[in-house]
């Protein structure tokens, strides 16, 4: 006969079991962080009995834990209604922890703690072990009673240096560290450890090294203790080089603490705006009212204002204390962002490119004198038939267009030559005239469809019916300056390869514009009905 089965538990008697069973600690917070569950796991961890906490405020029973995250994670999950998992040391209990903050949509938040303290040691222990930690024990006078070999190897004396009582961390103290040394005691007065901070400590050889040095006093004692010391040399070898490398490229530094906003820059940094050469830290407006070129203000907020993964490249003007004087410099970012997304700080290097702007300025005087120069050479030879453009403002004046605007692709050049042909015979031009235009049509648009890889072609007509104007152009990267002054060369094309090119072109076209650069060419073709009396024909006709 079967033994009678236990009745099932209702579901929420059920989960009251599990948490009350559950090995991982679970406390669950009201709306207004008062305690409302506590399981048995928890009640150990903390050593506090549930009846003791329950109603009570959090940070009331726990005032040490404002401004930790203890805190400050608990609201943020409350906050933004999200899980959150962190790590934390709580110096009462001595523990680590690691704890997931789970609101629900009601705002109460439910805490499930884990103690790990024992991995925390052994990770510690794996960085003593490899000699990457000095340990120090001491007395408050002065006194050091022990001292692993690391240690020792940092301020350069040895273990029997050590058994002598030859060793004094405050007679190795550099006089102006004294006072920082002052406030750690201070320190471990109040609370039984200190902050780890920098300082120096000096060799038996007399030279410093440089360590980061955190303390405690041991559990029970008010004068002795034990410190734990990481050599910093290496790290200061570092930065000292970058600093050198910063100096030598004309570098500096800066930092943006996007949530209060301030900005600091390198001691290389000033010098580009006028000013001193020091570390300096200020609000963005400040440096956009009185660092920031006026002209380049509007556009330097936008950059600043940029919170993508990265900050293009931005050229701006430094404005000097005079108002008159300004540096060019180029700066470069990257943003930084918390496990939410959200962007935390960014971090960038700027650099002075004034002399690179001077050069720059410099060829562009020489190259646009040189295209002048080019373009009144050019355009003396061919009588003014051909003329070089240097902006859209120097192409003639677009009449209404005759025919829609043609896609140039290997298929449509024989539309497009029809085209031509169709207005032609409508405005009744001459037909040797009507050839040579498709003819000069025809190698302009094909050099768009060979070179410029495809574009647009269009008939206009002039006011009075007497003059054909075609225009065709690209998006490929334009005529090279070098082979400008070539393309009138018979048997040259405008790559500089064999062929026909404006040559043929101008044989055939009463007058040809031609605008090119990196961003496409445009070719105007104009043909009137009746042949335009040559220049030096009209001189001669004149006498």
């Amino acid at each position: 006969m079967m033994p009678p089965s236990l009745p099932e538990l209702p579901d929420h008697l059920t989960a009251l079991r599990l948490l009350e069973e559950a090995d991982q600690a679970i406390i669950r917070f009201t709306r207004d962080w008062r305690f409302a569950y506590l399981n048995p796991a928890a009640q150990r961890m903390i050593r506090r009995r549930s009846e003791d906490l329950l109603g009570r405020v959090v940070w009331e029973e726990y005032p040490d834990i404002i401004g930790t995250p203890f805190r400050d994670r608990g609201l943020q999950a409350q906050e933004e209604g999200r899980e959150i998992t962190y790590e934390e040391y709580y110096p009462p209990l001595a523990t680590w922890f690691r704890i997931r903050a789970v609101p629900d949509p009601g705002g109460e938040v439910t805490y499930f703690l884990q103690d790990i303290t024992p991995a925390r040691m052994k990770r510690a222990l794996r960085v003593i072990d490899a000699g990457l930690v000095g340990i120090l024990q001491w007395t408050l006078d002065g006194g050091v009673t022990e001292a692993n070999d690391t240690c020792l190897k940092m301020v350069g004396y040895d273990r029997a240096d050590l058994r002598a009582g030859r060793i004094n961390w405050r007679a190795i103290t550099p006089p102006e560290w004294t006072a920082r040394d002052e406030q750690a005691l201070e320190e471990l007065r109040r609370t039984g450890r200190h902050a780890a901070f920098e300082k120096e400590y000096i060799r038996k050889n007399g030279t410093r090294v440089p360590l980061l040095v955190g303390g405690a006093l041991f559990e029970g004692s008010d004068r002795e203790g034990v410190s734990f010391l990481l050599d910093l040399t290496r790290l200061k070898e570092t930065q000292e080089r970058l600093r050198l490398a910063l100096l030598s490229g004309g570098l500096g530094t800066w930092d943006i603490d996007r949530l209060t906003g301030r900005m600091t820059f390198s001691e290389e940094v000033p010098p580009f705006y006028g000013r001193p050469r020091a570390v300096t830290t200020l609000d963005p407006e400040e440096w956009f009212s009185h660092w920031v070129h006026p002209d380049d203000r509007d556009r330097m907020r936008a950059v600043h204002a940029n919170t993508g993964p990265t900050t293009p490249e931005a050229q701006f003007r430094t404005l000097w204390p005079d108002g008159s004087t300004y540096r060019w410099v180029a700066s470069y970012g990257l943003n930084i962002r918390d496990e939410a997304g959200n962007p935390v700080r960014s971090v960038g290097y700027t650099r002075d490119i004034t002399a690179e702007k001077e050069r720059e300025a410099e060829r562009d005087t020489m190259l646009r004198r040189h295209r002048l120069f080019m373009r009144d050479l050019v355009s003396s030879l061919t009588e003014g038939k051909f003329r070089l453009c240097f902006s859209e403002s120097e192409l003639p004046e677009p009449p209404p267009a005759t025919s829609r605007a043609i896609e140039l692709t290997p298929p449509t050049l024989s539309r497009f030559r029809q085209e031509v042909t169709d207005v032609a015979r409508q405005l009744d031009f001459p037909v040797e005239r009507t050839y040579d235009l498709l003819t000069a049509a025809g190698e302009a648009s094909m050099n768009a469809v060979t070179h410029g890889g495809g574009g647009l072609g269009w008939v206009c007509v002039g006011e009075d019916g007497d003059l054909i104007r075609i225009w065709i152009s690209d998006h490929g990267r334009g005529i090279s300056e070098e082979a400008l002054p070539r393309v009138l060369e018979k048997g040259m094309s405008t790559t500089g390869t064999l062929g026909h090119g404006f040559w043929l072109i101008l044989r055939c076209a009463d007058r040809c514009y031609l605008l090119t650069g990196p961003g496409g060419t445009t070719v105007v073709l104009e043909q009137e009905r009746n042949a335009p009396v040559p220049g030096w024909l009209a001189r001669v006709s004149h006498l």
